[in-house]
């Protein structure tokens, strides 16, 4: 059974990943590969956003799978990883990018 959804705006997805540049690694954004992970993610090869319509993901899994690759373009850089970042600023974050992809908090 698909269900349709309206699309993630780029700009807001974007703007999340450079906060997690900014306030998690520390380091200035990787504009361009941001650009080209959310391509990739949702929307390219790994065709994440048709995939959740389709119900072959879970909104979770979306959110988890933006996360890591957003995240390894900066851990690449900043020598620091999602995973060491503090709790509190880990659920900022994910709340926002919740925000950001479905307009309330993954289900």
């Amino acid at each position: 059974m698909s269900l349709s959804r309206p699309k993630p705006e780029r700009a807001r997805l974007l703007a999340w990943a450079v906060r997690l540049a900014r306030e998690g690694h520390e380091i200035e954004a990787p504009i361009e590969e941001f650009e080209a992970r959310i391509d990739y993610v949702l929307f390219g090869r790994k065709l994440g956003w048709a995939g959740l319509d389709e119900g072959l993901y879970t909104e979770i899994e979306i959110r988890e799978l933006l996360i890591a690759h957003f995240d390894y373009e900066c851990a690449d850089r900043s020598g620091r990883s999602w995973d060491g970042l503090a709790p509190p600023l880990k659920t900022k974050l994910v709340e926002a990018l919740d925000e950001a992809l479905y307009g309330r908090g993954a289900l």
